[in-house]
């Protein structure tokens, strides 16, 4: 579109800009190889960021950087150590989120990888290496059943604090030595659970860890027979494996059988199940019970998985003080189970404990309570908020998923010491206000999803974290005020939220992670505090303007705008990119109909050839010279520059020189009302800068300029005169020279030199001035050196006394 200068500038003056970053995972582009050091590098064409491609080093001890050239490193990209067989031990930093196909494989020398939280997905990338001990951060969600083939790895440890949820798809593939054990900090998830049970790994407590062994020729434990019961023993304990009267209508464990003392009730003892496949619905239903009550005898401290679930008939338990251990999906679809007690002992409700037990009511959880896990309970309650089935103690510390789904509450109130929630209101369809404690720092994955009755919400401060999809599709949030202290917003948090126009956060570090406010009408979001936004972040969304990164440059932070960031924008018509913005990934502004103006910084480096396809209407401003205007001009954009023009060599003043500019844009001059002039290094004789950077909204036009300093003539400055100097015998004569320059006084040896001509007899002599540093040339100056004559005063008393002396020989004479 043709547009006056003035009405350009108005524009971008009065428009009040955001920012966005978005990557799509269907994109695939070979990317360059870079060096660095030691390390090969590339440039994700999705998110800008960093993949590790090879290591040249020779050192036996390697630590992955986090950041190269001011961007995160955030994967070890496929075979990027491959075949080495120096490297023994290695340490990925927090940045890496992947570690991809064979990126150590064979490495036949490693023997210790140390992995930090931060990191999802291992792929199979340990392959004949001498691994035998691995820990996998809490955070990884996904590891290859071939992350370790044709390898010596013998433990694998799963760090969570609560539940733990690592998805391995299948473990028959698993080439592990006979007797490898995963051993899990956090409760395993059912689908965890069943993948190695179901795949000939044995269970088994171990020093409070949940352990799985794997032992193909593992023989099946022997079995015993004592009335009613089929049982097994360990250490002298007996563990009921089945309960065969399917009449009893009343069940009353007996503490011991065959004088062995009753102390578990294993899996599917008194269940209808007889197994399970691979998920915790995906049952086998072999049996038929008619019991309505069953009461565990004390001695009893563990209830197995699955032990009393899909009873349809079971209508009250009781258990004993002993017991202090449940699994998941002991009680699952007891659908007419009416009432149980919680022994005082219990601390955690594993994975569906109580899920589809519909009628179950007035339960009463102990203060011993403090992890409540998946579908363990389901809360309900009227839509006044009264009339809980389960009022939840003050004790617990974690709520998982689904605990409050069928809750019908508008207010709900949190347990003072809760300190995480994941997924706990999913699909809550009637919360409109949580009442927060003073603990709670996590606020986790799909937590509030799809919970239409949220309209406002502020984030405390205490929370630190946003799980993945937090708050994705809560239709009508329309104002979020985020916790300070939350630095980044993650995947799809906020997708979908069709009414968010308001975002207001002031974390002084921000990151934006994939599709995090993709659909999402944005109207008030500052990303000034940007340092970084990933893929599709607001794609599709309603934002109208993108200020992304700030004027000002932050050395060794390099912020990149990734994939589809905004593409599909229809309202979107003003971009800025500023201050450490340095690339622009693939189809970033692509679509954007009513994109007009996209003003560029000189710190971008990189913008992808079809970044702005489809956006037919914009023109880009950008200094002379700039990388932004060679893009421009390779891709047939519209293209206004701002010119600085060349600055003329300033001579040395002993202070500052700022030197005056002369800017222009589209061929008018600009005044100092349009921009600001820093000035750098400029006092002493060398390379002085200024960085311009507009105003207002210009501010995002950011560049520096150079000009020389040169010395100054030393032959031009203020020279003092020397005054006579008297003869010494023939020694040479230096008197002090003073010179100044703007009432500065020079100093001898660094802004000047002396030397000295016939200045060792009488007559005229001469001093030699050469500049040193910020001076040049040379000057001269003469004075005289002449004989010492005697002082007037010393002339009349040598007369006194010569006639003196001259009298009294004369009167002696006379008497000779």
């Amino acid at each position: 579109m043709n547009k006056t200068f003035s009405k350009i500038l108005s524009l971008i003056l009065t428009v009040a800009l955001t920012v966005g970053i978005v990557r799509v995972n269907t994109i695939v582009v070979e990317a360059e190889t870079l060096a660095n050091g030691d390390w090969q590098y590339s440039i994700s064409e999705l998110n800008g960021l960093v993949i590790i491609e090879g290591y040249t080093g020779t050192e036996s001890v390697v630590e992955v950087p986090s950041v190269i050239n001011g961007k995160a490193v955030t994967e070890i990209g496929a075979e990027a150590f491959k075949e080495n067989n120096t490297v023994t031990e290695v340490t990925i930093p927090s940045s890496v989120r992947a570690i991809r196909k064979d990126a150590f494989s064979y490495c036949t020398a490693l023997e210790k990888v140390n992995l930090a939280e931060g990191l999802t997905e291992i792929h199979s990338a340990f392959n004949a290496t001498g691994i035998q001990s691995i820990t996998i951060p809490s955070t990884v969600k996904y590891l290859s059943e071939d992350a370790f083939n044709l390898g010596a790895i013998s433990e694998i440890i799963v760090e969570a604090e609560h539940s733990s949820f690592l998805s391995i798809w299948t473990v028959s593939g698993f080439p592990f030595n006979e007797g490898a054990t995963f051993i899990f900090k956090g409760i395993p998830k059912v689908s965890t659970d069943l993948d190695l049970r179901n795949n000939d790994f044995s269970f088994f407590y171990e020093n409070g860890n949940y352990c799985y062994k794997e032992n193909i020729s593992e023989e099946p434990a022997e079995t015993f027979t004592s009335g009613d019961y089929t049982y097994s023993l360990d250490s002298g304990n007996a563990t009921i494996i089945r309960y065969n009267n399917f009449t009893a209508e009343e069940v009353t464990v007996p503490d011991t059988l065959d004088g062995y003392p009753v102390t578990a009730v294993g899996d599917f003892a008194f269940s209808t199940v007889s197994e399970v496949g691979s998920s915790w619905g995906n049952t086998t239903v072999t049996y038929t019970y008619n019991y309505k009550k069953i009461t565990l005898p004390e001695g009893v401290k563990t209830v197995g998985r699955y032990a009393f679930a899909e009873n349809k008939a079971l209508q009250e338990v009781v258990l004993p003080d002993s017991l202090t251990n449940f699994n998941y999906c002991a009680f699952m679809n007891c659908k007419n189970l009416e009432s149980i007690n919680i022994p005082k002992n219990i601390d955690t409700l594993p994975d569906f404990l109580f899920s589809g037990c519909a009628k179950l009511e007035n339960l009463v959880l102990p203060d011993s309570v403090k992890i409540i896990c998946d579908n363990a309970v389901s809360i309900t309650a009227d839509s006044t908020g009264i009339q809980f089935n389960i009022n939840l103690p003050d004790s617990i510390e974690y709520l998982g998923k689904e605990i409050y789904t069928n809750c019908e509450a508008e207010t709900v109130t949190l347990p003072k010491n809760l300190k995480t929630m994941r997924g706990t209101f999913y699909k809550m369809q009637e919360l409109k206000n949580i009442v927060f404690n003073d603990s709670l720092n996590e606020i986790g994955e799909k937590t509030f999803y799809n919970c239409p009755g949220l309209a406002e919400f502020t984030v405390p401060d205490r929370v630190t974290v946003i799980g993945n999809s937090a708050f994705q599709q809560c239709a009508n949030l329309g104002k979020v005020y985020m916790s300070e202290n939350v630095t980044h917003i993650p995947f799809r948090a906020f997708m979908n939220c069709t009414s968010l126009t308001e975002f207001i956060w002031y974390a002084e570090k921000q990151t934006v992670e994939d599709s995090a406010f993709r659909g999402c009408p944005l109207q008030n979001f500052d990303f000034s505090k940007s340092q970084g936004i990933d893929t599709g972040a607001f794609y599709g969304s309603d934002i109208g303007t993108a200020k992304i990164g700030q004027p000002e440059y932050e050395a060794g932070l390099k912020i990149s705008i990734g994939a589809q960031s905004f593409m599909s924008c229809s309202e979107l018509q003003t971009v800025a990119l500023g201050g450490n913005v340095d690339e622009v990934g693939s189809m970033a502004f692509a679509d954007c109909e009513n994109l007009e103006t996209v003003v560029i910084s000189d710190s971008v480096e990189r913008i992808a050839a079809d970044a702005f396809d489809g956006s037919e209407n914009l023109t880009i401003y950008c200094f002379a010279d700039s990388y932004a205007e060679t893009f421009a001009i390779e891709n047939k954009i519209k293209v206004t520059t701002l010119v600085i023009s060349p600055i003329p060599n300033q001579i040395y003043t002993t202070k500052k020189i700022e030197p005056a500019l002369t800017i222009t844009m589209s061929s008018q001059t600009l005044d100092k009302s349009n921009y600001t002039a820093d000035y750098y290094n400029n006092i002493n004789v060398g390379t002085a800068s200024v960085v311009v950077s507009g105003k207002g909204e210009l501010d995002m036009l950011v560049s520096k300029a150079e000009f020389a300093i040169v010395a100054k003539n030393i032959a031009d400055v203020q020279i003092s005169k020397i005054s006579s100097q008297t003869y010494n015998d023939g020694s040479a004569i230096k008197p002090e020279v003073t010179l100044k320059y703007n009432g500065v006084k020079l100093k001898a040896g660094t802004d000047y030199s002396v030397s000295y001509s016939n200045n060792h007899s009488v007559g005229t002599a001469t001093v030699t001035i050469k500049g040193l540093g910020n001076y040049k040339g040379s000057a001269t100056v003469n004075f005289e050196i002449v004989d010492e004559e005697p002082r007037l005063i010393e002339r009349f008393f040598s007369a006194i006394k010569d006639f003196f002396v001259m009298v009294y020989n004369w009167f002696i004479g006379l008497f000779k």
